[in-house]
């Protein structure tokens, strides 16, 4: 996983993690159509940080509150 890291790859686990929400979450933000964008490598599901930073972004309301738009 620390090879993952080094290139700005995160884990759908890592993913879970930073978002505060269960691995299933993202799983199902996956099959919906609405989690970041992702690759699979092997058996795993990676997210490029610079993806992930774009998704909060794009979720981000004026005076600096976070809405995760029809996700939840």
């Amino acid at each position: 996983m620390e090879v993952f890291n080094s290139i700005g790859l995160i884990t759908e686990a890592q993913l879970a993690q930073m978002m505060k929400v269960e691995e299933s979450t993202c799983r199902a933000w996956r099959y919906r159509g609405m989690a970041p964008a992702w690759s699979k490598v092997g058996n795993q599901i990676l997210y490029r940080v610079k993806d992930v930073e774009v998704f909060i972004a794009e979720r981000t309301r004026p005076g600096g509150t976070a809405q995760l738009k029809g996700i939840l």
